[in-house]
């Protein structure tokens, strides 16, 4: 009796262990088996002032109905251009960053300081003449304060207009401090110190016509699955002014729609939607040095609790601030407009407590948005809250 007992609890446990083995050998597969899904839209914004509305909303909004991220490369220098007076684009990117997506720097202007063609800018290809670092440098910083000043963030990636770069741009981004670059003509990984590269796949968008709907479609289902097999994640390159609703009654975005619930159908759980910096922090690893700052993010030492999440009509903000600094912490709903303002003003270094009431407010997901501007710090951190009554 007391050997088919031992017995009978040796099979028991082994019973167990197996079942545990099999639980983590998931977990791992499930890891290693994820497709992660970038959208890449270039050209933000196009000086096409005939193909309205010029918003990035209308394609955001498909976008968000998949849950999927967009990584916006936008062109420092048109926020300050006389078709965006307005301030339409400005607040849409806010807006945007706001929710998830992503800002990328796409040059400065994207006219080539040399011949003054707009199809290149680091470099000049019509006389194959790469500019000095002092013009180079001075380009990426001249953008980089505009993206401060407009949007008040440090994009996370830096795109090459016309994927034309050379070592003196790679050098200036990585004196700059940008942690990715996304360009063409090289595998994802490091090219250069410090600076890897997560390059785009193809674009099947351009001139998009009923014609060729299917076609292009049919072949970037075949190339998704050709590539992601390859490296683990696609990265689907698209261009404003095309992505507007008002090119083709929305062709764009529908087309784009259809191949989102293609891919969703194929992959399943598997796939992931992500940003340009954050696939490239799952495929190619945090870049040397950067880990305790990322642009477009608060670096870590920046400390922040939200309790509770989920809550009912209040919630709170604890942070912490590891040097005096001009802070703002604004609520937003899921449209990305600021229904609250909870503090814009200069702070302390040191512990903070903030508390939002939102009994005037319904019941669903909201985002809160930091802009921290400290002496030697200066980021942007956004997160999400949910009000259930």
């Amino acid at each position: 009796m007391i050997n088919r007992m031992t017995n009978w609890s040796k099979m028991r446990h082994l019973k167990i262990l197996l079942a545990l083995i099999l639980i983590l050998m998931t977990g791992i597969l499930n890891a290693q088996d994820k497709i992660y899904f970038v959208i890449r839209v270039d050209d933000i914004q196009s000086r096409n002032t005939t193909m309205v509305p010029r918003r990035i909303t209308d394609f955001e909004t498909m976008a968000e109905n998949h849950r999927a991220l967009v990584t916006w490369a936008v062109i420092p220098h048109r926020l300050i251009e006389s078709q965006n007076n307005d301030g339409i684009l400005t607040d849409d990117l806010i807006a945007s960053a706001a929710k998830g997506h992503e800002i990328a720097m796409h040059g400065y202007n994207h006219i080539c300081p040399t011949c003054s063609q707009s199809s290149h800018e680091m470099i000049c290809t019509t006389y194959g003449i790469s500019h000095s670092p002092a013009i180079q440098s001075g380009l990426i910083s001249d953008g980089l304060k505009i993206l401060s000043d407009s949007l008040g963030l440090k994009p996370a990636s830096f795109v090459p207009p016309g994927h034309y770069a050379d070592t003196t741009s790679y050098s200036a981004l990585a004196q700059n401090g940008f942690p990715w670059i996304s360009t063409t003509g090289s595998a994802p990984g490091l090219i250069y110190p410090n600076l890897p590269n997560l390059p785009p796949h193809n674009e099947y968008t351009w001139y998009l016509s009923n014609d060729n709907y299917q076609a292009r479609l049919q072949d970037a289902l075949r190339d998704i699955r050709e590539k992601t097999a390859r490296d683990g994640y696609y990265c689907l390159l698209l261009h404003d002014p095309f992505i507007r609703l008002g090119y083709e009654n929305g062709l764009v975005i529908n087309w784009v729609n259809v191949l989102l619930d293609s891919v969703e159908a194929e992959f399943g759980e598997s796939l992931v939607y992500a940003t340009i910096s954050q696939t490239a922090e799952q495929i190619l690893g945090t870049p040397s040095g950067l880990e305790s700052e990322k642009p477009g993010r608060v670096p870590e030492m920046i400390t922040l609790s939200t309790y509770p999440n989920p809550f009912n009509n209040q919630i709170r903000f604890d942070y912490n601030l590891p040097e005096a600094a001009q802070f703002k912490l604004g609520i937003f709903d899921v449209l990305g407009r600021e229904i609250a303002t909870l503090a814009d003003q200069w702070q302390a270094a040191g512990g903070h407590s903030l508390k939002w009431s939102a009994a005037d407010q319904a019941s669903g997901m909201y985002y809160y948005r930091i802009q921290y501007n400290g002496t030697s710090l200066s980021n942007i951190l956004t997160g999400r809250i949910i009000l259930i009554k």
